[in-house]
């Protein structure tokens, strides 16, 4: 089993954890904030696959999409 993962920069003011927030109560997403990584300038998403299937990885990876639009 492979895990893989980056960290995604999203253009905002808002804090890392409102958006975070925001994906989990709207769109049914979750997210760790950037700050559990130590990082605590600019807002951060960090995306791990490697053990999803196609169909869940694209789901997710749309709800998002329309999350942080």
């Amino acid at each position: 089993m492979v895990l893989c993962y980056f960290f995604l920069k999203v253009d905002t003011k808002l804090s890392d954890l409102i958006i975070v927030e925001r994906l989990i109560l709207e769109y049914s997403v979750a997210f760790l904030p950037s700050t559990t990584f130590n990082i605590h300038q600019g807002c951060y998403l960090p995306v791990a696959y490697g053990t999803l299937s196609e169909n869940v990885a694209a789901e997710g990876i749309q709800r998002l999409g329309w999350g942080i639009k």
